[in-house]
């Protein structure tokens, strides 16, 4: 619950009562006089200093900067018929792996070729 802020008229006695929003307080606790007037208390607010202000701006302006040029190496890419880099390697990757699998397999057919030679040629027949 809140804790309200009270002035009294009669004693001049201020004093503070925590209770909730629908209830109000009706006499001054020290005196008991029923002229009181609720008093706005002082609050302290927390902002965003200039230095953290200063480094959120630096890092979106990375931000953006970044993603204006992976735009502009796109571009340039197409212009230049080169296309993407990481799709370039990502072809090359599986070119090689490819090349890599029918090595292995061309490798085993002739290992079994050389242990079951008649097996093998009924197979390619």
């Amino acid at each position: 619950m809140p804790t309200y802020d009270y002035q009294c008229q009669s004693c001049a006695q201020d004093f503070s009562v925590v209770h909730s929003f629908k209830t109000r307080q009706e006499s001054c606790i020290h005196c008991a006089s029923s002229s009181i007037v609720k008093v706005v208390a002082p609050f302290a607010a927390k902002t965003e200093t200039s230095a953290a202000a200063q480094n959120r701006r630096i890092i979106e302006q990375c931000k953006q900067d970044s993603t204006r040029l992976d735009k502009d190496e796109k571009f340039l890419a197409n212009i230049l018929g080169v296309g993407d880099t990481k799709s370039e390697e990502r072809k090359l990757k599986v070119a090689a792996d490819n090349a890599a699998y029918i090595k292995s397999k061309q490798e085993l057919i002739a290992k079994e070729s050389k242990s079951h030679p008649q097996q093998i040629r009924k197979k390619t027949k």
